[in-house]
């Protein structure tokens, strides 16, 4: 009788330890952070770093339905940090189309996107983390500036022509908001109050 509990001890150690080696959370992360990528369009942009992610959990799950936990959690591992890379990629360059879409759709009559964005592009079609992020940052703070600077002169002329007009005094409160927000260097904010001002007059 004592054997048989010794047999049944073993098992259960055994069956316990088999389990706690299973990489649950890591595959659960794994998947989570490539579907974060994809949400973000990774495919789009950052498609080599991306692919080599999918690859790596393809090989944890083969992995994990041979038994080989030790390395599918490995695989996981690395398809997780991929996946956060090719997230990164894809929403450095996303922010950075989106502030020059911007100001080519509301300033500029053709589409011209920053050569610092042309660069993140191609580093990503290289599998270039770093250089991606980095290009893809520049070009967003050089586009925020631009962006900025044509709000803050937009912001001016519309205020002069705004004061060589009678106004409500409603209408002087706002207009004393936009220039506090054109003297602070807040473009954007200045030029969302005085533009609706503007063409209702």
């Amino acid at each position: 009788m004592k054997w048989v509990h010794q047999v049944l001890l073993s098992s259960l150690v055994v069956t316990v330890l088999g389990c706690a080696n299973v990489p649950t959370q890591e595959m659960s992360d794994a998947r989570q952070a490539l579907k974060a990528a994809k949400n973000v369009r990774a495919e789009q942009y950052a498609l080599f770093v991306l692919q080599e992610a999918e690859q790596a959990l393809t090989q944890a799950e083969e992995n994990l339905q041979a038994g080989l936990f030790n390395q599918a959690r490995e695989e996981a591992i690395l398809a997780k940090e991929g996946a956060l890379r090719a997230y990164d990629m894809a929403i450095a360059i996303e922010n950075a189309q989106i502030i020059w879409q911007t100001i080519s759709t509301l300033f500029y009559s053709e589409n011209d996107i920053d050569e610092l964005l042309k660069k993140a592009h191609t580093a990503a079609q290289r599998g270039d983390v770093e250089n991606t992020v980095q290009f893809a940052n520049k070009a967003y703070e050089q586009g925020e500036k631009l962006l900025n600077q044509i709000y803050l002169e937009r912001t001016h002329l519309l205020i002069n022509k705004l004061k060589s007009i009678a106004l409500s005094n409603d209408v002087l409160l706002i207009l004393e908001k936009a220039e506090q927000a054109y003297r602070e260097q807040e473009g954007k904010k200045a030029y969302e109050l005085v533009h609706p001002l503007f063409k209702s007059h």
